[in-house]
């Protein structure tokens, strides 16, 4: 739930205050419009969504347009309301069919979609009994050279798209074909019927023997009964959230009325933040027990009640992700782990790893996995879903936006590198010390190791350092949900007294100009934060235990967890992403297009005039390889193109006009020709 979506039920709740005057003092009425309106705020969302869609764009077809032209802006406004909308609700249920054709795209029957990452929906096309993976992408438009580029997407019947693959505008999915995890199809790519392809740029490979795999094909009155459930489920998940709130708002509410003044309750904001992280910690493992207990391996038919209490678990855990985020890669996120059911090691460092059901994940001591790893993701094909343990061995390095899917053993000292997989040889992934890059996974014979910092400052801290390190991340933790509850406070109030002097009216119509200044105060918060904590970024070296490691840390949760979720998400494609991007310090020419948010260490950034950064893509000025923080340089020259999920290293060029592909790794220390296109991962020339 991001925050825009949720503080779009101030104004409804306004109105309902107006309207219930006599009770609109007493909590009982506070919690049930909370809810009331919680509840009604997600369908008014999907239906905004749908008619903005049809009523800017009408229907979607193949072409260019030009970058800030009439259509683009169009488009921008019409995706924005897209992103906006709590599709992660849908994502695993026979709903998600539904807004996907209301939307305009051609779904089969028993399609299943384990994504919400779909754009360009005219131009999609999925065929009967297929399964779209987890965090999977059909990405009918790209933006490069200063054009929006739309092209269709057809994908068979009985076809399965792995976890984290990506499709570009113009490829092809025949009947039965599959595409494997992390495996991009370049445009123009065709997977031929009944085949298997893998890899960043996909090739044919074997596969999983699917031959006499019929699909599964439950009796409509199952389907039906499964709707149903989901739907209603849907619902409860954003009541978790309001049930974790509640004690805090219980507080404000109380002061508010018993403090004289309109903002003396303020100072119990800080204690309200903290109860929510606390009570939203516990509540999801009360839940997952309560629900599912223990998850068992095995196959499940995606309409059996089984799979309905583990798609209700993993909501959950998504939940996590967005609102419990600055928990990952911290101290305090292993004990919450293990209380899941997780099995981690002393010492283990996990950041924002996904798609992990923690009953089947075993992490070694001292390992490390980085940002936006995947672990244990399970596969679904055919109408079933297949879930395995994984296991990650001790002192075992896990790179960023890599993914290992469910099933796989990785050995002690393995290391996967950034953007890459495991082989898919089980006796190979579980070797010792082995290194491996890429997609599919190249073995490295040899790399380079960190040198000249002690244990104690990378695996072995003493209690100083580690107690020194809890009172950073608690700040890292709590300041993000403070600042929430503060803006959120000071909203409610400001509107208030709106209400009083100007009536109803005027405070909802001026509810977007008080928005977007919370967004400009949170952003502004985080820019002040930056330079106060860190000051100027330079290429250097740091241990994993150390202070500016964890500065950092808390300037990145700061940006991820309250300014890019209170105002940049919604600012993606505009021009102020990068005048924010430039207050923190990074060199960003004139024109350019971003729509990502992944940025770090910012002075370390240059793009050029006219650079386009695609969806999610990842400007990595750091690597935590062998537990030290490594930062270097990254520079982007004029109109350079980067696409969908791509990640730049630290101590790269690209030179003008060069382009990056899709989910492809441009290599530390690489230079990309001016004028060349390049894809894959790692990266290589474009035939």
């Amino acid at each position: 739930m991001s925050v825009g979506a949720f503080l779009g039920f101030l104004p409804p709740y306004l109105l309902a205050r107006s309207a219930l005057a006599p009770y609109a003092n007493t909590m009982g009425f506070a919690l049930a419009a909370a809810a009331g309106v919680i509840l009604l705020l997600n369908p008014a969302m999907f239906l905004l969504s749908i008619a903005a869609k049809w009523i800017l764009l009408g229907r979607v077809r193949e072409g260019t347009h030009p970058l800030w032209g009439s259509y683009h802006l169009r488009w921008w406004l019409a995706t924005r309301i897209q992103a906006a909308t709590p599709t992660g609700y849908l994502v695993g249920t026979p709903w998600m069919r539904t807004y996907l054709r209301l939307m305009g795209a051609r779904v089969g029957s028993h399609a299943h979609f384990a994504t919400d990452c779909i754009r360009g929906f005219d131009l999609v096309e999925v065929g009967g009994d297929t399964c779209i993976g987890v965090d999977a992408r059909l990405e009918a438009c790209a933006v490069e050279a200063g054009v929006l580029r739309l092209g269709p997407i057809r994908i068979g019947s009985r076809c399965c798209v792995g976890a984290r693959a990506v499709l570009a505008p113009g490829t092809v999915m025949e009947d039965g074909s599959e595409l494997g995890d992390l495996s991009m199809l370049p445009e123009g790519g065709r997977i031929p019927a009944d085949r298997h392809w893998v890899g960043s740029p996909a090739l044919p490979l074997p596969g999983p023997d699917r031959a006499g795999l019929a699909p599964s094909r439950p009796a409509r009155s199952r389907i039906l009964a499964m709707a149903v459930a989901q739907g209603l489920a849907a619902f409860l998940v954003p009541l978790v959230f309001l049930c974790s709130i509640l004690p805090g708002m219980m507080l404000l509410n109380e002061l508010w009325v018993d403090v004289p003044g309109y903002f003396g309750y303020l100072w119990a904001v800080p204690l309200a933040a903290i109860s929510y992280v606390v009570l939203l910690a516990l509540i999801i493992v009360g839940v997952k027990r309560a629900v599912i207990g223990k998850v068992r391996p095995g196959t499940y038919d995606l309409t059996s009640s089984y799979h309905l209490r583990k798609w209700f678990v993993d909501q959950l855990m998504e939940v996590s992700l967005d609102l419990l985020g600055p928990l990952y890669a911290t101290l305090y996120l292993n004990p919450w782990f293990r209380a899941l059911g997780a099995r981690i090691g002393r010492r283990a460092e996990i950041s924002t790893a996904g798609a992990a059901t923690p009953d089947l994940l075993d992490i070694g001591e001292e390992t490390f996995i980085a940002d936006a790893a995947s672990l244990g993701t399970p596969r679904y094909d055919l109408g079933r879903v297949t879930l395995a343990p994984t296991r990650v061995g001790r002192r075992a390095f896990v790179g960023n936006s890599s993914a290992v899917p469910g099933g796989t053993s990785l050995g002690d000292l393995a290391l996967v590198g950034v953007l890459s997989v495991p082989p898919l040889d089980p006796a190979e992934a579980a070797r010792v010390d082995a290194s491996w890059l890429g997609s599919p996974a190249i073995f490295l014979p040899r790399r380079h190791h960190a040198e000249g910092f002690s244990d104690e400052t990378t695996f072995t801290p003493g209690r100083g350092l580690v107690a020194l390190r809890l009172g950073i991340e608690f700040f890292r933790v709590t300041l993000p949900a403070m600042g929430f509850a503060l803006l959120t406070c000071l909203m409610l109030t400001t509107l208030t007294l709106l209400e009083e002097a100007c009536g109803l009216p005027a405070a909802i119509a001026l509810f977007p100009l008080l928005y977007f200044l919370a967004g400009a105060a949170a952003s502004l918060f985080t820019v002040a934060m930056k330079w106060l904590l860190i000051g100027r970024y330079r290429p250097c070296e740091k241990p994993l235990w150390c202070g500016f490691v964890w500065r950092t840390e808390l300037v990145s949760s700061l940006h991820e967890n309250l300014a890019a979720s209170w105002l940049l998400n919604l600012c993606q494609g505009t021009a102020l992403l990068p005048a924010y991007f430039r207050c923190l310090g990074a060199r960003i020419g004139s024109g350019v297009h971003m729509d990502t948010i992944w940025l770090t260490e910012f002075d370390l950034v240059r793009i050029g005039d006219g650079a386009c950064l695609g969806p999610d893509c990842t400007i990595q000025t750091h690597l935590f390889e062998d537990r030290v923080m490594k930062m270097s340089t990254v520079d982007l020259g004029a109109g350079c193109s980067v696409g969908t999920d791509a990640v730049v290293l630290y101590g790269t060029r690209m030179e003008p006009g060069s382009r990056l592909g899709d989910l492809s790794l441009l290599m530390k220390g690489e230079t990309l020709p001016a004028g060349g296109s390049w894809h894959g991962s790692p990266a290589r020339r474009r035939t």
